[in-house]
């Protein structure tokens, strides 16, 4: 072995953070800690998603990248994401409200529920007073699962397709008691 072969690791280091765009290592902050907070970064501060970010030593951002240590590069790609999913919280919670509206109707007038269900060809298989607790209930649930969602993002494709499902009943339901 080279007795400047630990020289030689640094070098190849410094080449491989350069090339890659990682900002160097601050206050022993590792360079996964610097990848996660320049994601966050662009996707919570939209003020600061400019192409020459970076992180100060002491962990702030600022807006000029500090000497020796690559800019921060905030890819369209990464812009889109944020705007989508900023877009698709504000739907979750418009549904969830909707739904959580239609819990509390439901609950304080049954009898506009039961009178539409009744009205439908589906009132011929699903029939008595449980029509209304039920769909109080499911409204609730998904009323709150849909706020859930909001914070535990796992949970928001499953929750968003069982409030589809059930506004596409819903639909159904209407529309055949129109006719």
């Amino acid at each position: 072995m080279r007795a400047n072969s630990g020289n030689d690791l640094e070098e190849h280091k410094r080449r491989v953070v350069r090339r890659r765009g990682i900002p160097p290592v601050h206050d022993g902050v590792p360079r996964v800690h610097a990848r996660r907070t320049r994601k966050l970064i662009a996707r919570l501060r939209p003020d600061l998603r400019t192409g020459s970010l970076a992180l100060e030593p002491g962990g702030s951002v600022g807006a000029e990248a500090p000497t020796g240590a690559p800019p921060l590069r905030v890819s369209a790609r990464l812009k889109a994401q944020a705007g989508a999913s900023l877009c698709e919280s504000l739907l979750a919670l418009g549904l969830a409200a909707v739904f959580l509206a239609n819990a509390a109707v439901a609950v304080v007038d049954p009898a506009a529920f039961t009178e539409l269900v009744s009205a439908s060809p589906v009132g011929d298989i699903v029939s008595g007073g449980w029509v209304a607790p039920a769909i109080a209930l499911n409204d609730l649930c998904i009323g709150v699962a849909l706020l859930a969602a909001h914070r535990v993002r796992w949970l928001r494709p499953p929750v968003l397709a069982w409030s589809g499902l059930w506004l596409m009943v819903v639909t159904l339901i209407k529309l055949t008691a129109l006719a």
